[in-house]
């Protein structure tokens, strides 16, 4: 089942008059029973009956019960027996597969099937036994008959009425409306003659307005006709496209035509129709005939009464009782005379029967496939006129250019494969050519090195492999001579050869002292290196150590420098008793850690209140306004700030990882208030040029403005949309909400939303502020 379906059936069960408060979930988690129960209460609802406990019946009642509800209500069951048989099973055991659809399918159709109901209560005929009709109740099941008649006729001028009243409405309305726009009309209509009325070329005016309005229709009637012709054109070129492949089609079904084939099976057509023609056809008239004979007799027959239905159930039972006795006669006469041929005559009249079986499923699929085939014209003649094309595609012609699109696919993805393959080869190849120089420049330098000599032939890589040609010579004596002539040759060659190793071999002997000199020398300068490369990395290390221990000693040093102040600070206040309480807290969280002093060259005012300051006090602003000058300085220097005031709780070790995702490309995140407003408890700012740019513009207008900092911030940006220009993100009020969302409204427990954050605003005062994050488990001081 879809969700859509879950949530039309919980959408009508929460509704009035169930108000079972589901919820996807619980509802698709419902046992069996549970959901047969809500469908009877459904049933029962549309049926106007009371409500049925299914404890209260069995199982088959149940069923029984229901399904009959469902056939009163007309529900299509499966048209296969299978299924219908499966959904049956579904219904009594309350399976999802079988519930849910049905009622999907009454919450859909609910007036409708009430009216039914409605219906049903006074058209549902009652059969009664034939062994029961008297005349008196075949009189009163024919008045029955008749009200029922009447009934139908009221009830179909009731909805006839009603429709034609909401036809009237609708048409007083539309009357309604004309004459509004007609006297709108007519004002426009006496404003205009009142602009005009003193123009003395009016006339000639309206002259020309009627002219272009006759060619302004003129020249859209032009503009239809242009569209239809092109329109006309492209069903003829398109035509043209069908009947050309019509035409090549037919020319190689000419070419590949076998006249043999299409003989035997119109042999076989004709013998087919010949036997529908002259044995079932026949049967069949004969069939009609002695139908039609059967009626007249009932027609020209007096009115029967009970007497004549005896009579002829009595005349029935005789030859019913006839046949049977001559029946076994038969048998018994067969049993006696051991008639050989009986089997056989078994297997013809089964044979006739599958051929005429066979026939009547001929005939009724040719039937059938005209039927389909009309259909089929129907259908694409419909769908040219709405597409303006006269061939469409078929099913089968799709497959098959689905089928060529596929092969030329996979010989395109083996043709690529191979072309990688080769390139791969290429550049493998190119590289061990590379290697190949390489090694052959290093082994020439080393010969070189050595003393020894190296012939080159520069003409070799110009050299062409040489082309084996066809043997021109025959004669077995300048054969001979031509293998004498090229031993000879290649005697002399191996002679120079010969020579040069000589040389190459003199060469080396005289120059081997001189080249073991030079690998003991580069073995030496090569130790000496190591040796001084050694030295220089462990002088490098002790370096790096020493730099490092110096970087401790400053920290150490400014660590100690920052324990200075601080016991300096307490010196001073220690006989304060304002200052007693943060003292200790000082003392026993070491704040001193994680704070640093900011210099007073970065804030504009003096003698800011390092106390709890009341809500919008004259001690309250600078504090408030401080804040966002020190950010700037540290958004100006290069470092991103995350700003979060100290009644903001963070609840989530995610916070940063979920600002990443949402706005990895935007330079200004914030909560926001209420409106969507900007709330500067909690905000992140890049330090880009973006950044730089909202938080100098927000400082600038701090120093002229001496509202509230939140307020003058969302002043800046009303009036200057531009500077945020899309590069900032409002994070959502659920995951970092406030105190008006989580407190007031409370908007997160009944939404069962957790947020990642609480902002401790709308609360006035420290001890406020410490009695709710107490209460919320939220205070961890």
């Amino acid at each position: 089942m879809t969700t859509e379906t879950l949530r039309t059936i919980v959408d009508n069960l929460n509704a009035p008059p169930f108000k079972k408060n589901l919820t996807l979930i619980t509802f698709d988690s419902m046992t069996t029973d549970k959901l047969l129960q809500i469908t009877s209460d459904v049933l029962c609802w549309i049926q106007g009956v009371p409500d049925i406990d299914i404890r209260s019946e069995t199982p088959d009642e149940t069923a029984m019960r229901l399904l009959n509800s469902l056939r009163i209500l007309k529900y299509p069951p499966p048209k296969d027996i299978d299924q219908i048989q499966k959904w049956r099973l579904g219904i009594l055991e309350g399976e999802k597969m079988a519930i849910y659809p049905v009622l999907e399918w009454t919450f859909k159709n609910v007036d409708r099937l009430k009216e039914r109901v409605y219906l049903a209560n006074y058209l549902t005929r009652i059969e009664v036994p034939v062994e029961d009709q008297s005349p008196e109740v075949v009189r009163l099941v024919n008045q029955v008959y008749e009200k029922m008649e009447e009934f139908k006729a009221i009830h179909s001028r009731i909805i006839e009425s009603r429709t034609d009243f909401a036809a009237a409405e609708d048409i007083r309305s539309d009357l309604k409306a004309m004459e509004e726009e007609k006297e709108q009309l007519t004002r426009k209509i006496e404003r205009s003659r009142r602009k005009v009325a003193n123009r003395t070329d009016l006339n000639r005016y309206l002259t020309l307005a009627a002219q272009l309005r006759q060619e302004t229709e003129h020249n859209q009637e032009l503009q239809h006709q242009r569209q239809e012709q092109r329109n006309a054109l492209v069903r003829i070129e398109q035509r043209i496209q069908r009947l050309t492949r019509m035409l090549a089609d037919l020319k190689r079904e000419k070419d590949n035509i076998d006249p043999e084939k299409y003989l035997a099976r119109l042999q076989k057509e004709i013998e087919t129709n010949t036997y529908v023609l002259n044995e079932k056809l026949l049967n069949e008239i004969e069939v009609v005939k002695k139908n039609i004979e059967g009626v007249n007799k009932i027609l020209n027959m007096r009115s029967v009464n009970q007497a004549d239905i005896g009579n002829l159930k009595q005349k029935v039972e005789n030859l019913n009782r006839e046949i049977m006795e001559i029946t076994m006669q038969r048998d018994k006469k067969d049993e006696a005379s051991e008639d050989k041929l009986t089997i056989y005559r078994h297997q013809c009249t089964n044979v006739q029967r599958k051929k005429a079986n066979i026939a009547e499923q001929l005939q009724t699929t040719r039937h059938d496939l005209d039927e389909t085939e009309t259909q089929l014209a129907i259908k694409k003649r419909e769908l040219g006129e709405k597409t303006g094309k006269e061939e469409l595609i078929t099913s089968v012609q799709f497959k098959n250019y689905v089928n060529k699109l596929r092969n030329k696919t996979n010989v395109y993805k083996r043709k690529k494969a191979e072309m990688e393959d080769m390139k791969t080869e290429i550049t493998i190849l190119t590289r061990t050519q590379d290697i190949l120089e390489a090694q052959w420049k290093e082994l020439k330098e080393s010969i070189i090195s050595e003393g020894r000599g190296v012939i080159e032939d520069p003409t070799f890589s110009q050299k062409k492999r040489p082309t084996t040609s066809a043997i021109s010579v025959t004669d077995a004596s300048k054969l001979k001579a031509m293998v004498k002539e090229l031993n000879d040759q290649l005697n002399v060659k191996q002679s120079e050869v010969h020579q040069l190793k000589g040389e190459v071999e003199d060469f080396s002997r005289i120059h081997k002292k001189a080249y073991e000199e030079f690998s003991a020398n580069e073995n030496q300068f090569k130790n000496m290196e190591r040796e001084l490369q050694q030295e220089k990395e462990a002088t490098q290390n002790k370096v790096a150590r020493l730099e490092s221990q110096l970087e401790e000693y400053r920290g150490q040093i400014e660590k100690y420098r920052n324990d200075l102040e601080q016991f300096r600070w307490y010196a001073q206040n220690v006989e304060n008793p304002e200052t007693a309480e943060e003292i200790c807290n000082r003392m026993e969280y070491n704040f001193t850690e994680y704070a640093v002093l900011v210099p007073s060259t970065w804030l504009p005012f003096e003698n800011i209140s390092t106390h709890e300051a009341a809500w919008e006090t004259k001690e309250y602003y600078p504090i408030t306004r401080s804040k966002v000058f020190v950010v700037n300085k540290l958004v100006q220097h290069g470092f991103t700030i995350l700003f979060t005031d100290v009644d903001v709780v963070w609840l989530s070790p995610n916070i940063l990882n979920y600002i990443d995702f949402v706005a990895s490309d935007k330079d200004f995140v914030y909560s926001i208030d209420n409106a969507r407003e900007v709330n500067t408890g909690f905000y992140m700012v890049r330090s880009n040029e973006r950044g730089k740019k909202i938080f100098q513009a927000i400082d600038e207008r701090l120093k002229v403005d001496p509202d509230h900092d939140q307020y003058v911030i969302n002043r800046l940006f009303y009036s200057t949309p531009e500077l945020l220009n899309n590069h900032s993100y409002g994070l959502d009020k659920l995951l970092f909400a406030n105190g008006d969302t989580y407190l007031h409204k409370q908007m997160n427990k009944k939404l069962g939303i957790q947020p990642m954050t609480f902002h401790a605003n709308y609360l006035i005062g420290f001890d406020e502020k410490k009695r709710i994050l107490i209460q919320e488990n939220m205070w961890y001081l």
